[in-house]
Formats: C-alpha cells, sequence, structure tokens
C-alpha cells in the first residue's frame, strides 16, 4: 500500500493495532500507533485508543494501561474500561485497577454490572480475598443484582 503511493486511513491503522494486539505486538502497537498521528496526521478515534488498551493491558500492564487511559484526550467509554478489566481478569492484573474499572462500568453500563461484579468476585477468590468476596456479594444481594454462586 505505502510503496504504490497509497496512503492508510485511520481504518487501516485500527486494523493494524488490532492485529497488534492480539498478536501482542506491543512495541509494533506503539510505532503504529505514534506513526499514525505524527507521521500521516490522522487523529485516533475511540476504537484506536481502545486496542491500545487492549494491547497494554492484555500484555499485563494493566498500570501503563490505566495511565494511557488517564491520558487520553477523549472521555473513555464502555469499551475502554472493560478493555481494561478483560486485561486485569487475563493477566491477574491488579486488583485495585480492576475495582476502578468495574466502578467505571457500572456507572456507564449498569444493565450489566453483575457482569463486571460476576469478574471482580473472580479476581477476589483467585487472589482468596474472602472478605471482599462477602462484600462485594452483600451489594450485589442489596441492589438486587443477579446472584451469583
Amino acid at each position: 500500500m505505502l510503496e504504490h503511493g497509497m496512503k492508510p486511513n485511520d481504518v487501516v491503522f485500527l486494523s493494524l493495532l488490532s492485529v497488534c494486539s492480539q498478536c501482542g505486538l506491543e512495541h509494533e502497537g506503539w510505532s503504529w500507533f505514534y506513526s499514525m498521528k505524527e507521521k500521516y496526521r490522522i487523529t485516533p478515534k475511540l476504537a484506536h485508543y481502545a486496542c491500545m488498551v487492549d494491547l497494554l493491558s492484555h500484555q499485563g500492564n494493566t498500570k501503563e494501561a490505566l495511565k494511557f487511559v488517564n491520558e487520553m484526550p477523549v472521555e473513555p467509554d464502555k469499551r475502554i474500561w472493560g478493555s481494561l478489566l478483560s486485561g486485569c481478569r487475563s493477566t491477574r492484573g491488579s486488583i485495585s485497577i480492576a475495582e476502578f474499572a468495574v466502578e467505571r462500568l457500572t456507572t456507564l453500563d449498569l444493565q450489566n454490572s453483575s457482569n463486571y461484579y460476576k469478574i471482580l468476585l473472580d479476581l477476589y477468590t483467585d487472589e482468596h480475598r474472602w472478605e471482599a468476596v462477602e462484600r462485594l456479594r452483600r451489594l450485589m444481594d442489596e441492589n438486587a443484582l443477579m446472584n451469583i454462586s
């Protein structure tokens, strides 16, 4: 494409970032993300940011992913917070970051809050944080969320 003088657009960069995320190519992902902005003067959209959060968090870099989210020039939506939570779950990342993501997700997507709480319960269970498990189950019962065992 580049060899034929065609310039990539935002969809091409979304595909590149998705591939980098799926393949765990963090360095390449950063390279494409920066070249998108600096070389091709394409402003990243929320989907591009979501790919970067997914890439970072699934590589176990949940703190870096959260920092990236906090520095984004656009307001994070449930895709961003969901990517971060998913990364925490798959890499057994920071529980405090997972809690923060769940807090944001339940604010943005109340109808699916029981799903987010279930992920958090699983993380607490894996870490043998039984008091946190009981506290979260009580919260869910008080708010009449789906009972999960």
